[in-house]
Formats: structure tokens, sequence, C-alpha cells
């Protein structure tokens, strides 16, 4: 029963052994737990634990007991024993050392499989010689330690790979940021030379206009046509303001909050057609031929939309068939009724704009939409047509594009017939506005102080004025004032203070307030007072007119 008994013990030693060494994952403390057990088992003092380095062979010391570094790199390193354990993957013996201080030397590797990882040397055993059970048990042992060597040196790697993802994935990071602000920095170029375009088609009106009575002083007799050439350029004056605002992206889809207005589309076409006169028509000349621009116009229902947009859609496809035109070619647009869309199945209004210019391959279509793609060189930014589809998108509308090389392009554009809900009647609007009010207007430019006044002078309206918002403020203390307008940018006490300063004396008075700012950070902060109309310069006086009706009609809740 003895040997079963001690049978016994070694195996669970064995046991307690495997599970000590299995939890340490580092390998220097690994070899240290493995060397101080063994020679515990052999009652020894001595020894060392030496590893094969990853990228060869060679050995590397990683612990030692009682023994320091430069003896065992002297004598047992290059030993004959230790090669020979190396080469053949089973323990050794030595009793009579070539080494003054030590006389015994076991060797056992620490092998998996026939992998050998590396050896286990004990010296000198504290009572007696080293025998064959001592290389057994001992042999036993450091199998359980090349499992546990393999999982600690995987651990070692894992965590290397992960240190250098981790360095990898940082400078990913940093190189992705450098790229995505060079490309915003492009884009934002190509995006200026887009809104440049855009706005020049609509200056193109007032330049062209303004040159004629110059160059032609005897028109301004003619006060008929004076009158329609002005209303040319007001409209074109706005549509260059609008752009102006739109610059928060192309795609942006119809906020929940934007009032679209009843549009009588044919006005529109017709508006479009007369501001883009003075460039297509010198365009043309200039390159040898002639380009008439004409219209086929049939009756139509209204459709809810933003005439600024839409005239603006309208100028950008006029000018993109121009720049098509190679010869005398016509361009035509044409609206008409269907009570069935071709691409929807419901009403809706169509409109094309045709014309007999060079065309484009299937290529150029499938591409001619995307933002800064354009077949002009350097002349073309790539944005008109991108603008025009953002329109479109906004509007709910369908866009379709017919073209064949050499015969011409066509647009066609549903839009749906007015959603009675969703639009609103500008008129309407602006009856029932009180007749007149008595109005506080603070505003520290004199130009702008002056048109404010004029606008609300002419709708028959009183007004006290004030140059900075501390003067806004006295005021209003010796007065009594239906609506405040204050603008927002101002020396002393700015349109934000000023309205949180008369909210608190008066909680329910209407105040609007201007700038030539994007104000939306400034009227999101927790303390602006409810209920403020914010309107942005430049000023149009249909809009305008609608504030002050929002103002009061706010005030009546």
């Amino acid at each position: 029963q003895l040997p079963l008994i001690h049978k016994i013990l070694e195996l669970e030693a064995l046991h307690d052994f495997c599970v000590s060494v299995s939890s340490v994952l580092d390998v220097s403390s690994l070899t240290d737990k493995v060397l101080t057990r063994l020679l515990m088992l052999l009652d020894s003092k001595t020894g060392f634990v030496c590893l094969k380095a990853d990228e060869s062979d060679a050995l590397q010391i990683s612990a030692c007991s009682e023994i320091n570094l430069a003896t065992v790199t002297q004598h047992f390193i290059n030993h004959p024993l230790v090669a020979e354990v190396l080469a053949s993957g089973e323990g050794a013996i030595e009793h009579d050392l070539d080494c003054s201080s030590y006389q015994q030397l076991l060797i056992v590797p620490i092998k998996s499989k026939e992998n050998v990882l590396g050896i286990v040397g004990i010296l000198d055993k504290e009572d007696g010689v080293f025998n064959q059970e001592d290389m057994r048990l001992i042999s036993a042992f450091s199998g359980c330690a090349a499992c546990a060597l393999i999982n600690a040196r995987l651990h070692t790697r894992l965590q290397d790979s992960n240190r250098e993802l981790g360095s990898t994935i940082n400078e990913l990071q940093s190189t992705h940021g450098q790229i995505i602000q060079q490309e915003r920095l492009q884009a934002l170029g190509q995006m200026a030379g887009g809104i440049v375009h855009d706005v020049n088609n609509a200056l193109s009106a007032v330049l062209g206009y303004t040159e004629l009575w110059i160059t032609f002083p005897d028109m301004l007799d003619k006060k008929d046509n004076i009158l329609y050439d002005l209303k040319t350029i007001n409209m074109a004056a706005k549509d260059a303001t609008h752009i102006v605002r739109r610059l928060r992206g192309f795609y942006r889809p119809r906020e929940e909050g934007n009032v679209m207005v009843t549009v009588k589309l044919n006005e529109v076409v017709t508006q479009a057609i007369d501001i883009t006169h003075p460039k297509w028509s010198r365009l043309a000349s200039e390159k040898g031929f002639t380009v008439e621009v004409g219209s086929d116009l049939e009756d139509i229902p209204t459709i809810s939309g933003d005439e600024s947009d839409l005239r603006e859609m309208f100028v950008n496809l006029i000018f993109n068939a121009v720049d098509a035109m190679t010869e005398t070619g016509t361009i035509t647009l044409r609206t008409r009724h269907s009570a069935s869309g071709p691409s929807t199945g419901v009403g809706c209004v169509i409109l094309e704009v045709c014309d007999t210019g060079s065309g484009m391959t299937e290529e150029v279509r499938q591409k001619c939409l995307e933002p800064f793609f354009s077949t002009k060189g350097e002349q073309g930014t790539g944005m008109g047509l991108a603008m025009v589809f953002g329109i479109i998108q906004r509007h709910q509308g369908i866009l379709e594009i017919d073209s064949t090389p050499g015969e011409g392009t066509t647009f066609r554009i549903q839009f749906p017939i007015l959603d009675a809900e969703s639009a609103v009647d500008v008129k309407s609007q602006q009856q029932g506005l009180p007749h007149p009010l008595h109005i506080l207007l603070v505003e520290d430019d004199a130009i702008q102080r002056e048109l404010l006044i004029r606008y609300l002078k002419e709708d028959g309206h009183t007004a006290v004025q004030a140059g900075t918002g501390r003067e806004g403020l006295e005021a209003f203390h010796r007065g009594q004032f239906d609506l405040i307008i204050t603008d927002m940018t101002m020396p002393e006490m700015n349109g934000l203070h000023l309205a949180r300063t008369i909210r608190k004396i008066a909680p329910q008075k209407p105040i609007i307030i201007i700038s030539g700012d994007d104000m939306g950070e400034e009227l999101s902060e927790d303390d602006v007072p409810d209920h403020l109309i914010a309107l942005q310069k430049p000023l149009i006086l249909q809009v305008f007119r609608q504030a002050l009706k929002q103002a009061m009609d706010t005030a009546l809740l």
C-alpha cells in the first residue's frame, strides 16, 4: 500500500502545482514559481530555468535560485548535457560536474508534445544524489509547466497585439481626422465656388438692367418698363439672399416649421426667364449664335413651395441649357397638368425644360446630379444641377432626365398639387394685422434703422427709434409700445439681453430680434425668453410683414 499512497500524494502535488501555475500569465513570474516548486520537490536550493527565444533557438535565462546569471551563462547554457537534452527532448543527469562549486546536475526539458520550449536545471540535491525517480517526477511537473508557459506567452502576445492595435487605431483616427479636415476644406472651397456661381446668376439681372439704364438713359422716361425692371431686380436680390441663407446643405429635407406658400408656377417660370435674359442673351452672342428662350405654359393648379427656391431652380436649368448650346437653338419651358402623374399615379404639375443643345452621354447623365461633378473644366463648379436636385427633393418632386448626344436634353419635373394643409397664402396672412401699431425700434446701424422706419411708416405704423440697447431700454420705460423690434448685435447691450430685461418687466410683450448672423445657437440657450420671433438680414418686406403679424398673434395667445 505504501507505493499507492506515495502515488496518490504525488498526483495531489502535481494537481496542486498545475492549478498554481496555470493562473500565472506573466512569463517571468511563472518561471520563478515553477523553479521554486521544483526545487522544493527535490529538496534543493539551487537551480535555473532557460527558455528558447521566440525568434531563435538560443537559450535565455528566465529564472535563477541561489546562483548568479554569470555562472549559469559560463558553465551551463553551453554545457554538452544541455545540448543533448535540447536535441533529444529527454531529461539527463550528470553526477560529476567539471565545476568546483557544484557536483550534480539534473536537466529536464520543458516541452509541449515534441516542441521543446526550454529547460529546467536543478543543482546538488541537499540529501543524496539525483536518480531516475527524480527525473520522472520533475519531467511530469515540467510538462504541466509547458502548458502554463504556452498560455502565458499567448497572453503576452495578445497584450502586445492589443497595444499595437490600440496604437494603430489611434494613428488611423488621427489620419482619418486629418483626411476629413482636408476633405472639408476642399469641399468648402468647391462649395464657395458653387455659391458664387448662383449668386452671380442672381446678380446678373441687377447688373444687366442697371447697365441698360446707364447706357440708354432715355429708358428712364418709360415708368411702366422701369417698374417692371425694378420688380425683376428685386426678385433677383431676394434670390441672392435666399441662396446665402441656404448654405447649410444641398440635400437637407423639408424641415418641420418651414413655411411653404401657395405658388403659381407659371409666374415663377416667366420671372426666371426675365431674370436670366441679360446673361443668356449676352452669352449666346459671345459664342456667335442665337439662343431663343421661350415658354409653353398651360393653365395649371397652384403648388405648395418656396418661390425663391423654385426661381433658383429655373435659373440653374436655363443657364445649364445655355452652356450645352454649341449652335443656334432653342430652350423651352413647358408646364402642364396631369390628373395621374406618370411616376406617382396621382395628380401633379409637370414642368419640362427642353433644349436643343449637345445632349449628354449615359455616363454623364448618371453623374450630372452629383455635387462637384462638371463637364465644363475649370469654368464649372458642379453645383448648379446638385442644387436643382436638392430643391426638387425639398418640394417632394420627382426628376427625370432624357438626353441624346447631339440632339438635346429634357429635364422633366413632377410637383404635387397644392396641399391645402401645408401651404400658406401669404396675402391672407397679412390681413387682420392690428393697425396702426406703436413700435419701439432698436437698431445701431443708421441705414438699416431708416429702412425699417420706411417699412413701418408706409404700412401706417408709428415708431420710436433707439441706437443702442441701453437707449432702447430707457425708451421702453418712458413709453407704451405694442411691439419691440431689436437688432441682435449692438454695443453696450445686445438684443437678447434687451429682450430678457423687457420680458422681466412685461412678460407678454411681443419681441422681434433681427440679425445678420445665424442666431440658432444663441436662441437655443435655456434663459432665452419664450416666443421670440427671429429674422435674418437682409429683410424682405413680405417676410417682415409676416413677422409683425406672427408676433402680435403670439401676444394674444
